[in-house]
């Protein structure tokens, strides 16, 4: 849905500034007035008072060329003002559009972060339940092998005691097909332990594979606008912006670092230097006597 707005007239803005007279010769006065102070050369106290009444009458007129040009100025600035407001519906609604869009586009990226990184830990509990499995099959696999492989084992330990008797009985034929019995299961043996292993190898291949599948999902990005999380520094409630002062001076004695976040006010401290004279006590500083001349406006 869109509005379209349509301006019929275009407004004209124009003004006229007149140069008077009087203008013209306070101009004039007040280029020349260097020159008229750097002929002063202060000797004597008549030439002090002298200066200060030519320092007076710069002030008084600074005053008065300042009023002419307030008034001169004025119907531009008028016209200048009316300008600019022309152009504010125009940005603020921009601005105001900026900012909706804005919080929906955070809104939409926190609730995108919220779905994935539920997504993610469903896919993680899949593929923790899949290593799981495949670490108990292999388990059983290689415990089955083991079973299969010592069955084995005994029963040639058993041939291997028949081949022996029939060795001391003379019975060499016997004793040679108890051996070829005995190297067969031997080797039955050998190969169940290599099958178990083989069988608990592919249990975590076909794992491994299964975890790959569900590895965690990334948010898309959104070409245009970059999503940043930001950090900032929100006092505590319930905590007044004089208690952390003093929560923050009394830490810097252990914490050097937070000497950054202090400011030094100057302005209070030359009210305090003021107020106080001789009396003022602030850690390194002094108040100090700051000698200024003062003339008269009027």
């Amino acid at each position: 849905m869109s509005a379209v707005l349509e301006r019929t007239e275009t407004p004209q803005l124009s003004v006229t500034l007149t140069m008077t007279d009087e203008i013209r010769a306070k101009l004039r006065e007040g280029e020349g007035a260097v020159v008229v102070a750097d002929a002063y050369t202060i000797d004597c106290t008549e030439m002090a008072e002298a200066a200060a009444t030519e320092m007076n009458t710069c002030k008084r007129a600074i005053v008065k060329l300042e009023d002419l040009r307030r008034g001169f100025t004025a119907p531009a600035q008028t016209i200048i003002d009316n300008a600019r407001a022309l152009f504010n519906p125009a940005i603020d609604g921009y601005k105001r559009a900026e900012f909706m869009l804005k919080e929906r586009l955070g809104a939409w990226d926190t609730q995108e972060r919220n779905r994935i990184a539920l997504e993610n830990k469903q896919r993680e509990e899949a593929a923790r339940k899949i290593r799981q499995e495949a670490e108990e099959k292999a388990r059983a696999e290689e415990a089955k092998a083991r079973q299969i492989a010592a069955d084995k084992q005994r029963l040639a330990d058993e041939q291997e005691a028949l081949r022996v008797k029939a060795e001391a009985e003379g019975n060499q034929r016997t004793a040679a097909a108890i051996a070829k019995k005995k190297a067969k299961l031997d080797q039955q043996a050998a190969s169940a332990i290599e099958n178990g292993a083989a069988k608990a190898e592919q249990a975590h291949l076909e794992a491994a594979a299964a975890t790959t599948e569900a590895a965690p999902v990334a948010q898309a990005k959104v070409v245009g606008a970059t999503m940043a999380v930001n950090w900032i520094a929100e006092r505590k409630p319930n905590i007044t912006e004089a208690e952390a002062k003093k929560l923050i001076v009394a830490a810097t004695v252990t914490n050097p670092m937070l000497l950054g976040v202090i400011d030094i006010n100057e302005g209070a401290l030359n009210k305090l230097a003021k107020g106080l004279h001789e009396a003022f006590d602030v850690p390194g500083y002094i108040a100090v006597k700051d000698f200024q001349v003062r003339g008269k406006r009027k």
